[in-house]
This record gives C-alpha cells, sequence and structure tokens, in this order.
C-alpha cells in the first residue's frame, strides 16, 4: 500500500501571477499598446509569451479563478477583433484570419438540432412510386 498524504491546508501548485482581474487587463492593455506601437500583429500566443506565461496557463486560470474568466474572455475577444479587422482590411490574410480565429475557439460550421414529434403514414406510397 503507498504512501497517505495528510492535506496541510497550504496553496498547492504555481501561485498566481496576477493579483486581481483588474493586474491582468493592465498587462494586456500595456500590450496591446506595445503591440500598436512596434505595428506587431496581436495574438494570444503574443500575450502570453508578453506575460511570460503560455496559452494553457490563461484556460486553466479562467478555470481554476473564476473572477478572472470575464477579464480573459474580454482579452480574447479584444485580439479576435483585431483578427477581423485585420482580414477585413487586408492588413492580414483572410485565410490566416480565419484561422487565428479559430484558435481562439471560434467555429465555422453551424449545428442545428431538430426534434419532430407526431406520426408519419407510409401507407400508399408503393402505389404513387409506380
Amino acid at each position: 500500500m503507498g504512501k497517505s498524504y495528510k492535506p496541510t491546508g497550504k496553496p498547492v501548485g504555481r501561485p498566481c501571477k496576477f493579483e486581481s482581474p483588474e493586474e491582468l487587463w493592465r498587462c494586456a492593455e500595456a500590450y496591446f499598446k506595445d503591440c500598436e506601437e512596434t505595428g506587431e500583429p496581436v495574438l494570444i500566443t503574443g500575450f502570453c509569451v508578453y506575460i511570460d506565461s503560455y496559452r494553457d496557463y490563461i484556460t486553466e486560470l479562467a478555470e481554476t479563478k473564476p473572477e478572472f474568466s470575464p477579464t480573459i474572455k474580454r482579452i480574447k475577444e479584444k485580439i479576435a477583433a483585431s483578427y477581423e479587422k485585420g482580414g477585413r482590411l487586408g492588413q492580414i490574410n483572410a485565410a490566416q484570419a480565419i484561422f487565428m480565429q479559430k484558435n481562439l475557439g471560434f467555429t465555422d460550421k453551424q449545428e442545428i438540432d431538430v426534434k419532430l414529434s407526431g406520426s408519419v403514414s407510409l401507407s400508399g406510397l408503393e402505389d404513387e412510386a409506380k
């Protein structure tokens, strides 16, 4: 039988890089401004590099600390808007803009779930088919 572990009450895992969602948003604003000044495209991966992190960290932060979720959604929406604007204005290839938006979770397919009720009579169809 393996070792048994008792909870210590101490925090487990890597500490959050940000004290608050507002601090995360301030970092995002600084990144957006930096991109504007340097002419670099606004990218989710670029933002992650800017904050010395990775994409999974952003996703995990939204899941484990719900108070950060609206801010992260806001950041992703602002980045998606830049992709859309760049694609429409010809600043970036339209296919590339679509690909980049798909990486943010957007889809270009639509699923429709249709539920019908009632009955269908097939009697008399053989006579009509002749």
